[in-house]
């Protein structure tokens, strides 16, 4: 059902937040979602930003269940970063953290992605951090935010994830604000927007 609706949004040009609970196989429905377009379009790139600690498990996951997929981890110093970047015709799908993202970034903004993944978004919930205004840097067609917590502290975090995925979507922050946070009166229309 997951993938179902991944591939709806995919196929409207829409990025989603997949937010199911730790566990319940976010990783894999991605995967899915990514091998399907691959085998519907040829020589598409697909960008995975991780935290550095689950780099080889996408690594892992992707070699078990999508081995025709050519991965790589853009990971390592700088030197081994700079030969992947050289050999970028080579892979298909580009796996890195978000701290080597901020280092590598005028590497990527030199590209464009079929398909960007974020997984554990929240990472991005700050809306003014360096992070946030540097991933907004790599184009993508496609997007897609991996987290089982969207909210952690206020909605702001929310605000932020929504406004990489779809910035039209929630408009500008400072309206956001004065509509959703500053009163609870408009919760009912804030879940209808976000509801799908």
């Amino acid at each position: 059902e997951g993938y179902r609706w991944l591939k709806t949004l995919f196929y409207m040009g829409l990025g989603g937040i997949l937010a199911d609970d730790m566990g319940l196989g976010k990783t894999l429905q991605a995967i899915a979602l990514i091998l399907s377009e691959h085998e519907e379009k040829s020589n598409m790139k697909s960008l995975i930003i991780v935290p550095t600690s689950l780099i080889d498990n996408w690594i892992s996951e992707l070699n078990r269940f999508a081995p025709e997929l050519k991965c790589v981890a853009v990971a390592g110093d700088t030197s081994a970063r700079n030969k992947i970047f050289e050999q970028w015709d080579e892979y298909s799908v580009f796996i890195t953290s978000y701290g080597l993202v901020l280092n590598d970034i005028t590497e990527y903004e030199k590209k464009t992605f079929d398909i960007l993944v974020l997984d554990e978004a929240q990472k991005i919930k700050n809306r003014q951090s360096k992070t946030v205004m540097t991933i907004k840097n790599i184009k993508a067609g496609n997007k897609l935010a991996l987290t089982g917590t969207p909210i952690e502290n206020n909605l702001a975090e929310l605000w932020s994830i929504f406004n990489w995925l779809m910035p039209s979507l929630l408009k500008e922050f400072e309206s956001f604000k004065a509509k959703y946070m500053d009163t609870s009166a408009n919760m009912d229309e804030l879940r209808e927007r976000i509801k799908p």
